[in-house]
């Protein structure tokens, strides 16, 4: 597989998702086609070389297979169903799902998925919000004949943390790959270029490296939440510190709204098949503005488990990494039945070990189960998923900058080392700059020195200049109309609680509507994958933590959509 192409030229089938392949941009599939032409890459190298999350499919002409390139994070999700009497493969499931329908195969939604996934919020410990699917890992790629799939590994990647480099080297080809990635994005064919700006680390790397190479200026800078929120005060005062525009639309338009607070909570499972709950939902308008992300930033430092050193111990990390009311000792206190907390030990306890093959030192275990895992479901997915509507990218997706990240100790990375190396690497001035919160660490202070800190020029009273789109300034159709509004008692209790008042006062919804629902499923069926007890005390109990307001919301929407 890794011979050169020769012979008859490969074809391009499909591509799936947006990204980069070679340096070069890729969205639809004349882009892959061109690149695969005009290059000498082997199949192998195609592969290796995709940034972001996007799965391109080649069809080998000679040997009549088709060959199926995931980016090297396995961020675009590949699914796989074998049986004795058929196999299908697709990055899309519920293309997939439907494909095996029509051929008399019908997939059962799995609950244990569902139970996973309200624990710890994302996917990753369990692979498939379908029975009998199993998912390509990271740094595969498939070949697909009519006698079968075989599985081949891009070898360049045998080892994560690129030992051969000194710290110096891995640095500055983390800055490179970045800078390429952007370079790369700029020539996708729309006249709306939006990179999110809020004020934490990650959003602000991402801006680094556009100022350094001399981009900041072609983008315009979106940030989410209310005019008074930190985020948005400190992203428009970054703004105005470098003469940058600023711009209210996100890239999304909603074409419609839901009529119903439940087909609010279910759509973003039926947009994904149920993998995850995120910002894509049917109800959106199709579009191709290009939008930069920062998500892969949490590479470079413990996202995963604060710092803290992996002792072996698979129960006592289950906990820290997703809390006692996912995953606690005491098995009666857990959301989820204990079939399903065993689950979710082999899960870790694989990711884990997948890592060690991988060569990725022990010190960052955890960080492996991580990006091998949840990561793929949190940014992934939910990058992958919205590229019907948006071309959204992350240039940070580069295995120099997880190498990094992987080759740091705990305290390096609890610190922002790493992070703020590359920051430092890109524009000097940002980190002495205010963020949202604290965050320079003494730890960091004594390792690379006192951080002097700088205001901005302009005082928050000062906005940027503002970006309109034509055709884009309308006002979003939101859906609030769907939500109660907040009474007094609401608002007084989100103080409280310190959360949005509107979760207050949809909580009495999705009480009474889990409760409806676990009569009409019934409790033992539930009880395969969730805890009985904790079910039903989330369905009676008032609120004394916003963690009640969280849990009981996520509960409902994937009992919505995985019982339904």
């Amino acid at each position: 597989m890794s011979a050169k192409l020769a012979g008859s030229p490969p074809k391009v089938i499909a591509v799936h998702g947006n990204g980069v392949i070679n340096g070069s941009w890729v969205s639809e599939v004349i882009h892959a086609q061109n690149i695969i032409d005009q290059s000498k890459l082997s199949y192998e190298e195609i592969g290796a070389s995709i940034r972001g999350s996007l799965t391109v499919y080649l069809l080998n002409p000679a040997s009549q297979e088709i060959l199926i390139f995931s980016d090297p994070f396995g961020s675009s999700i590949v699914h796989i169903y074998e049986s004795e009497d058929c196999f299908a493969v697709s990055s899309d499931l519920a293309s997939l799902r439907d494909s095996l329908l029509s051929n008399g195969v019908t997939l059962k939604k799995d609950l244990t998925y569902a139970a996973l996934y309200v624990a710890s919020s994302s996917g990753g410990l369990g692979e498939s919000s379908y029975s009998g699917i199993r998912t390509l890992s990271p740094y595969r790629y498939l070949s697909v004949k009519a006698d079968g799939i075989r599985e081949f590994e891009y070898r360049n990647y045998s080892d994560l943390s690129f030992a051969d480099l000194s710290y110096e080297q891995l640095l500055s080809k983390a800055a490179e790959d970045v800078v390429t990635n952007i370079e790369a994005s700029l020539s996708h064919d729309s006249s709306v270029r939006i990179s999110q700006l809020t004020g934490g680390l990650d959003s602000r790397l991402v801006l680094g490296a556009l100022l350094s190479s001399g981009n900041a200026n072609k983008f315009a800078y979106y940030c989410s939440g209310n005019v008074n929120e930190p985020d948005k005060v400190i992203a428009r005062q970054l703004c105005a510190h470098f003469d940058l525009g600023m711009t209210d639309h996100s890239g999304l338009l909603s074409a419609s709204q839901p009529n119903t607070f439940e087909e609010l909570l279910s759509l973003p499972f039926t947009e994904t098949a149920g993998i995850i709950s995120g910002p894509a939902h049917p109800m959106l308008e199709y579009g191709d503005d290009l939008v930069l992300s920062g998500g892969y930033g949490e590479f470079l430092r413990s996202a995963f488990d604060k710092g803290n050193v992996f002792d072996g111990n698979y129960k006592s990390a289950l906990e820290r990494l997703f809390g006692k009311a996912s995953f606690g000792s005491f098995p009666t206190r857990r959301l989820v039945s204990e079939s399903v907390y065993d689950y979710a030990l082999d899960s870790l306890e694989a990711l884990v070990e997948q890592g060690r093959t991988l060569n990725v030192p022990a010190e960052s275990s955890l960080d492996a189960a991580y990006f091998l895992g949840k990561n793929r479901y949190f940014v992934g997915e939910t990058t992958r998923s919205l590229s019907p509507f948006i071309a959204r990218f992350d240039p940070l997706y580069s295995p120099f900058l997880l190498g990094l990240g992987l080759r740091g100790s705990s305290e390096e990375k609890n610190s922002n080392v790493p992070l703020f190396d590359l920051m430092n690497l890109f524009e000097s001035s940002l980190m002495g700059l205010p963020f949202d919160s604290p965050r320079i660490k003494p730890d960091y202070e004594r390792v690379r020195g006192k951080v002097v800190p700088q205001d901005f020029k302009h005082e928050s009273s000062v906005y940027p200049r503002m970006i309109n789109f034509p055709g884009k300034e309308f006002p979003q159709r939101g859906s609030r109309s769907i939500f109660k509004s907040p009474s007094e008692s609401d608002v007084l209790l989100g103080k409280e609680l310190r959360t949005a008042p509107r979760l207050v006062a949809q909580h009495g919804d999705v009480r009474a509507g889990l409760k409806e629902l676990v009569a009409e499923v019934g409790i033992n069926e539930i009880s395969e994958s969730f805890n009985p007890l904790m079910v039903n005390l989330t369905m009676n109990r008032e609120p004394t933590h916003r963690v009640h307001l969280r849990q009981a919301s996520n509960l409902y929407a994937a009992m919505l959509w995985f019982l339904k």
